[in-house]
C-alpha cells in the first residue's frame, strides 16, 4: 500500500474527518465532567453535520481518497462508542448496549484482519 500524499491527507473532506475525531473528547468532557448535556448534544449535532457534508463534498468534487475511506468509518465508530460509553456512565442499563457494540466491532476487526491477511480487500464503492 502506498503512503498517502499531502494532497490526500489535507483534502477538505479528510480535514472534516479529523475535526470529527477532535470533537469526541469535547463531547465526553461536556457530557461527563460538566454535565452540560445541551452543549454535548450540540457537539454531536455538529459532528453529524460534518459527517454529512464531508461525504457530499467528497462525491461532488471528486475528492474521494483511500485515507477518507478509512478515516470516515473510524470516526463514525469512535463517535458511536463514545456516545454509548457516556450514556452507560449515566444510565447503567446502557452497559449492555456498550458491551454488544464492543463485541460486534471486535468481530468486524478480527474478520477484516483475516480478509486482509488473505489478500482480500473489500471494494468500497461510494455511490
Amino acid at each position: 500500500m502506498k503512503p498517502f500524499n499531502t494532497k490526500e491527507r489535507f483534502s477538505i473532506p479528510n480535514l472534516m474527518g479529523y475535526f470529527r475525531l477532535l470533537l469526541i473528547p469535547v463531547f465526553c468532557y461536556l457530557y461527563l465532567a460538566k454535565e452540560a448535556y445541551h452543549w454535548a448534544a450540540g457537539v454531536v449535532l455538529l459532528s453529524s453535520l460534518t459527517d454529512l457534508f464531508d461525504g457530499m463534498i467528497a462525491r461532488k468534487f471528486n475528492m474521494i481518497t483511500n485515507l477518507g475511506k478509512a478515516l470516515d468509518p473510524i470516526a463514525d465508530k469512535l463517535t458511536h462508542g463514545a456516545l454509548a460509553l457516556c450514556l452507560a456512565f449515566r444510565y447503567p442499563q446502557m452497559w449492555v448496549l456498550f458491551g454488544l457494540m464492543v463485541l460486534k466491532e471486535g468481530y468486524m476487526v478480527v474478520m477484516g484482519l483475516l480478509f486482509f491477511r488473505k489478500g482480500k480487500m473489500l471494494n468500497l464503492k461510494i455511490s
